[in-house]
């Protein structure tokens, strides 16, 4: 059995071991025809659909080896970059803004989806928060249509990235003086994060961040006692 078909068949029998239709997992991040090919071994999923599509399994993705063209390594380099740059807290990025945008129109929609996030953090950092706000809803709405920042999100299968976005718009929300807002979003996305994700390392060491800006919006509303309780499961 050849990469892809081991690929797709595992993608396969871990949709049905959660009970979920092709069309509850791949809402949003593929038409279902795409996901068919992809599970019966006729076409190779990008990596970002790949680990897309096994998060919102609470799964981690498979060892493969995905043929990367140009433009994608063009795009890691890239983003490589920001990575650095995030990780010394260095948000100055629009160098790597413009070089992204320049292949916007090569995106496929997760890629757009992250470009999107990159720029809300570029305009958070310059404290420009309705751009911040806009470049998020914009994000998420890509593969979340139906978000709107007082609806019940526990229903959605989330990704990582969904969930970042869920965070930062939290973030900005509070930054213009909408606590109350901000908090009931970070409430159902720390539930759900804790409930899908923490199975896996891999993925529970992005709560920690989630459940810091949740804390800490509760301590700034004098909510200690449910602040220390997501401290506590934060740690």
């Amino acid at each position: 059995m050849n990469a892809e078909n081991n690929i797709g068949s595992t993608i396969k029998q871990l949709r049905k071991k959660h009970g979920l239709s092709a069309k509850q997992l791949c809402e949003g991040l593929c038409p279902p025809s795409k996901l068919s090919k992809i599970e019966a071994g006729n076409e190779y999923p990008k990596e970002m659909l790949l680990n897309a599509l096994m998060e919102r399994m609470g799964e981690l993705p498979p060892i493969k080896c995905i043929p990367l063209t140009d433009f994608d390594y063009k795009q890691a380099a890239t983003k490589k970059q920001l990575r650095e740059k995030f990780n010394n807290n260095d948000f100055d990025i629009a160098e790597q803004l413009q070089v992204l945008k320049n292949d916007e129109k090569k995106m496929t929609n997760l890629e757009r989806q992250e470009y999107l996030y990159f720029q809300a953090v570029y305009f958070n950092y310059r404290q420009q928060f309705p751009e911040a706000l806009a470049k998020e809803i914009e994000a998420i709405h890509i593969t979340f249509p139906a978000f709107t920042m007082d609806c019940d999100i526990s229903k959605h299968l989330f990704t990582i990235q969904e969930l970042k976005l869920v965070n930062m718009i939290a973030i900005t929300l509070q930054s213009n003086g909408k606590a109350e807002i901000a908090i009931a979003l970070l409430i159902q996305g720390e539930q759900y994060y804790y409930s899908h994700f923490m199975g896996h390392v891999v993925y529970a060491k992005y709560y920690v961040t989630f459940a810091n800006s949740l804390s800490g919006f509760l301590v700034m509303q004098d909510r200690y006692a449910e602040a220390l309780e997501v401290s506590k499961r934060g740690i």
